[in-house]
């Protein structure tokens, strides 16, 4: 990332409420209305600053924020400016918002601490894989963040857990407070995200080696042939006349709070029946050992083959043959 320093907590929203709380309490955080988000689990950024200590400053409006916005309301009380990365949401249209090197620069007329939480976090500039670019870390960091903060699932793909990095004055302060000791993680996760991120110390594997990363750049042609190739060895032998399974184009969210508004073309198995409705057949999938997940569309079951690892794909065959009445 290029920062001097991280803390590991449990989650981002754990590592928002730290940073504020250690470096912010009782006095002032300016942020834009645009970016008073809410995310899963009813966690409301206003909520977080109040219980932190801080006082929260909004600024502009709901689609447009301007630097002189973050100028007028500064003042001796400011500690911090807080951006914050609409992950899972987008504003379009008639709107703006101040890129993180602007608001760096505010730091030549006053001593104040520019905070990015970025939200999903992305090491890797995501538009070399053709996807909406999201920013970066290192961007964030190289661009004047004091600190940032970001998820170590969604787009790292590793366990759940919130990184903070940033300068390393900073980063001592909040790693002395003691909500750090409340909001650690376990060894196991300290484990799990070590070997994730050595994956990403390697570009050139993480196509091949990164499970999320996988996934997310997986040639629609190369996902058109492995349904046809499960198509062709469920219904090998099946003496259900009244099962049909088509391979079918798909549309794919990356979700887990990112790139709301992307859609990857990929390719998917509908199956349908004369006998059993698609709940009936994603009920039946869901009680296979180990479970399968379908989503129902179109009045019909459908499994998209961008999300299979290795080896699902007999999983898949198992399951719909049983449901075919085949062995």
């Amino acid at each position: 990332t290029g920062a001097e320093a991280a803390v590991i907590v449990n989650n981002n929203a754990a590592a928002t409420l730290l940073i504020l709380t250690a470096l912010c309490r009782d006095r002032d955080v300016i942020v834009s209305r645009g970016q008073l988000v809410e995310i899963g689990g009813s966690f409301r950024l206003p909520d977080c600053i109040s219980q932190s200590g801080a006082r929260m400053v909004e600024v502009g409006t709901t689609n447009k924020t301007h630097l002189r916005d973050y100028e007028n309301a500064m003042s001796e009380d400011t500690a911090a400016i807080l951006r914050v990365n609409p992950s899972n949401y987008r504003v379009v249209g008639f709107s703006q918002d101040v890129p993180i090197e602007d608001l760096a620069g505010l730091k030549k007329q006053q001593s104040v601490i520019v905070i990015d939480d970025l939200g999903c976090g992305a090491l890797v500039d995501t538009g070399e894989y053709g996807l909406p670019s999201e920013p970066t870390v290192s961007a964030s960091i190289a661009a004047g963040a004091d600190i940032a903060c970001f998820s170590a699932d969604k787009l790292i793909g590793g366990p759940q857990a919130g990184i903070i990095v940033g300068r390393r004055e900073l980063v001592e302060t909040i790693r002395k407070h003691p909500l750090v000791r409340m909001l650690r993680v376990g060894k196991l996760t300290d484990v799990a995200l070590e070997h994730t991120l050595r994956l990403f110390l390697d570009p050139d594997r993480l196509k091949t080696g990164h499970p999320t990363v996988e996934m997310l750049t997986a040639d629609p042609g190369s996902l058109q042939r492995k349904a046809e190739s499960i198509r062709r060895r469920a219904v090998r032998g099946s003496n259900d006349a009244t099962l049909s399974i088509d391979v079918v184009e798909s549309d794919c969210a990356v979700g887990g709070g990112s790139m709301p508004t992307a859609q990857i073309s990929s390719f998917a198995l509908a199956v349908r029946s004369d006998r059993h409705s698609p709940d009936d057949i994603s009920r039946m999938l869901r009680i296979e050992e180990p479970p399968v997940i379908a989503r129902i569309r179109d009045d019909a079951t459908v499994l998209d083959m961008r999300t299979l690892l290795k080896g699902d794909d007999k999983i898949i065959v198992t399951a719909l043959r049983r449901i075919a009445g085949g062995t």
